[in-house]
């Protein structure tokens, strides 16, 4: 622990410099940037009718964290050269055996993200104007004009830039992709549909972002797995608890894409199965008599998996099918650090001053684990937060902790406004809502 604590002061001495030489469009393990912010920028440039960048290279670094030179580090790193050794030889400890690290980042250490941002931070000033990229840690997209601009000039200049540091490109991960063809990133799918109703421009289509396949069905899996873990549980109650905290997480970090039809075939995959689970353990039982035991109608929507006392219905499955698209609004705060540049910042990720660092807020930031209680996910990923009072304060509510909770923006709407009864009686059992 002492060992990390030091790390973490020299982490806060050294961040603000990477923070300065860093690309605008870095967007990992940087203060109040997002991977939200790396996607909302390249809809911007991707999706604009004059777009003339219409190729991309995605680039995969050959195991980065555990590659990059000791030497250069030791060469470029504003710090005490000593004291950084240290830290780059550290290693690290698994399983009671301390592993040495000759070469790379230590694993775990406060301080490498830092490192890694610095590590990389020029390669797009290095690539020159031809080409535009962004970066979410060490994966990154270039864009250019053509396919060979890419395959020669491009993956030249990057490859150089590597070497410097001890790095290469996975050449058999490394691909470039048209945007009619479109391609992954940090998790997403961007591509561009064809659009008849298109206005007439360079781009033919419109382009879309939504998760990738991959994200889509291992989330599937996961709520399979959470299914099967609550088949033999005699009561439905605790399984739509854990797949609410699921599908609210889901929904909340989702929602800022195109992703209606995700949502829907989501809904219609766990009805599916849920009801197979049922079926199983039900085998003598008909369709009607499942619906009765484990199934309501709710504002006309009937079979919603739900939670049943003396037939009435105490709490219902999460209907992601219905949450709505937010757009994200990019980050064009600039660097947090610089007091120019402070109101602006101040202004888009507000709990970094009035919901952190007040000492109650400090103290339901920790009590909550950073976790918002209604959709599971952490209060620290740049939205906006907002103080509830579980007793409203014109019923006599206090200002003390244990009758306050800190949410999401939106979540606290939820919470205010959903006219939904089930919701409303789920926030009850949770302790959101006062009785």
């Amino acid at each position: 622990m002492f060992d990390r604590a030091v790390q973490t002061l020299f982490l806060f001495a050294i961040e603000p410099i990477v923070e300065e030489v860093s690309c605008k469009r870095v967007y990992g393990f940087r203060v109040g940037k997002s991977l939200h912010d790396c996607s909302s920028y390249l809809f911007l440039i991707l999706a604009s009718y004059t777009a003339t960048r219409r190729f991309i290279l995605k680039a995969d670094i050959n195991k980065f964290f555990d590659s990059v030179s000791h030497e250069w580090l030791l060469e470029n790193v504003w710090m005490n050269k000593r004291i950084l050794k240290l830290f780059l030889k550290a290693g690290f400890l698994e399983l009671n055996v301390k592993y040495g690290t000759e070469e790379g980042f230590p694993q775990g250490s406060p301080i490498s993200p830092a490192l890694a941002n610095f590590t990389l931070a020029g390669l797009e000033t290095f690539l020159g104007k031809e080409f535009l990229s962004t970066r979410y840690a060490d994966d990154f997209v270039v864009l250019g004009k053509s396919r060979n601009a890419l395959k020669t000039v491009a993956m030249k200049k990057i490859n150089e830039f590597l070497n410097i540091r001890g790095l290469s490109l996975n050449r058999e991960k490394t691909k470039v992709y048209s945007i009619k063809e479109g391609f992954n990133f940090v998790g997403l799918n961007f591509r561009e549909y064809p659009d008849k109703n298109r206005i007439k421009g360079i781009t033919e289509g419109a382009f879309i972002i939504k998760p990738s396949k991959e994200k889509v069905n291992d989330f599937i899996r996961s709520l399979s797995r959470i299914v099967k873990l609550h088949k033999n549980v005699k009561n439905n109650k605790h399984l739509i608890i854990k797949l609410n905290q699921k599908l609210r997480g889901f929904a909340e970090h989702y929602k800022r894409y195109v992703i209606q039809k995700v949502f829907n075939f989501i809904s219609f995959k766990l009805f599916r199965i849920i009801y197979s689970m049922l079926k199983r353990k039900h085998r003598k039982r008909n369709a009607t008599w499942l619906y009765n035991k484990y199934f309501c109608k709710i504002e006309n929507v009937n079979w919603i998996f739900c939670y049943k006392t003396n037939n009435k219905v105490v709490d219902s499955l999460f209907r992601i099918s219905y949450v709505k698209i937010k757009r994200h609004q990019i980050n064009t705060a600039g660097n947090p650090f610089d007091p120019a540049n402070y109101v602006k910042y101040k202004a888009r990720t507000k709990y970094l001053t009035n919901n952190i660092i007040t000492t109650s807020k400090t103290k339901l930031l920790t009590s909550q684990k950073g976790i918002c209680p209604v959709c599971n996910t952490s209060l620290l990923n740049n939205e906006e937060l907002h103080m509830y009072h579980i007793k409203p304060k014109s019923l006599g509510g206090s200002h003390k902790p244990n009758n306050l909770l800190l949410l999401h923006k939106d979540c606290h709407k939820q919470v205010e406004y959903s006219t939904d009864k089930n919701l409303h009686a789920a926030f009850v059992k949770d302790g959101i809502i006062q009785k």
